[in-house]
């Protein structure tokens, strides 16, 4: 059930506004009415986005060697990023101590 919240009255009950069953891989349910069912949509194509963060583990030279079968180099990237990884860690570490949240 979804229920409007006052912030100024945080213990008191909150008021119905709508009743929701379902999950995301089966169906959604407002108020006794089925607005989407996995069964019976039409399914969507998935593709990647235009643009994407420099994050994004597309990016990895590591995941995209392996993803080339050039295993020999898909290794070689990932112990670099892991001594990458190890390397900025001592960095924080030595700034704020080791096991510092």
């Amino acid at each position: 059930a979804i229920e409007r919240f006052d912030p100024k009255r945080p213990d008191a009950d909150g008021q119905l506004v709508s009743s929701v069953e379902g999950s995301w891989v089966g169906f959604c349910d407002f108020d006794g009415v089925r607005y989407w069912d996995s069964r019976s949509s039409q399914k969507q194509a998935i593709s990647p986005p235009a643009r994407t963060l420099p994050s994004d583990s597309r990016r990895r030279p590591d995941r995209n060697a392996l993803a080339a079968k050039d295993y020999k180099l898909g290794q070689a990237k990932k112990l670099e990023l892991e001594e990458q990884q190890r390397h900025e860690r001592r960095l924080r570490e030595a700034v704020h101590g080791k096991h510092s949240k």
